[in-house]
């Protein structure tokens, strides 16, 4: 029970540090890009790995639509930002019901 609770955690924090970077994407990428690629640069691997599953899906997302429209990026942010906290409020309901 302790292990699925640890995962649920895990899963939740995950969820949670792409959705705020997510809405900061949403307004600047060039100077939320930095936030990235530090942690991506620090050679400590619980850091690297932070960087890759907390924050990556948001920047890979946003990367690649901000070379082709920043306004149909920013609205994919959103639209992502939105999915992602019905799927973190799903989370804790489930989180809810396993406590």
């Amino acid at each position: 029970m302790v292990i699925i609770n640890l995962i649920f955690v895990v899963a939740m924090l995950a969820l949670l540090f792409n959705i705020m970077y997510g809405v900061l994407l949403i307004f600047s990428f060039k100077g939320i890009r930095k936030i990235y690629e530090w942690f991506r640069d620090d050679s400590f691997l619980m850091m690297d790995t932070l960087g890759m599953v907390a924050l990556g899906p948001s920047y890979h997302i946003a990367k690649k639509l901000y070379s082709s429209s920043p306004i149909v990026a920013r609205i994919v942010m959103l639209l992502y930002v939105i999915i992602l906290s019905y799927l973190f409020n799903w989370f804790i309901q489930m989180f809810n019901s396993l406590t």
